[in-house]
């Protein structure tokens, strides 16, 4: 799974073989992972709350390449309005 810029993470990847706990500290984005994936497969979610509070941010993207090498990616982007 492939994550960017999404609330407190700017990019994350995450290999299957690699990967069997999530820990870290409060609050650092670890239950946004599984927010992240049940949007990318079930579509719910509020998308605008994911995107990552950060200048010059404007789009989050989650990605997963499944066994057979298919990807699944959702992308949610905020338009620039013009000043």
């Amino acid at each position: 799974m492939k994550i960017l810029n999404l609330i407190y993470i700017q990019k994350l990847i995450l290999q299957k073989e690699d990967c069997t706990v999530i820990i870290g500290e409060s609050s650092q984005g670890k239950s946004s992972i599984f927010r992240a994936a049940f949007w990318l497969l079930e579509n719910e979610g509020d998308a605008k709350n994911f995107l990552r509070k950060a200048p010059g941010v404007d789009t989050v993207k989650v990605s997963l390449v499944r066994s057979d090498n298919l990807i699944c990616t959702r992308i949610y982007s905020v338009e620039k309005r013009k000043k």
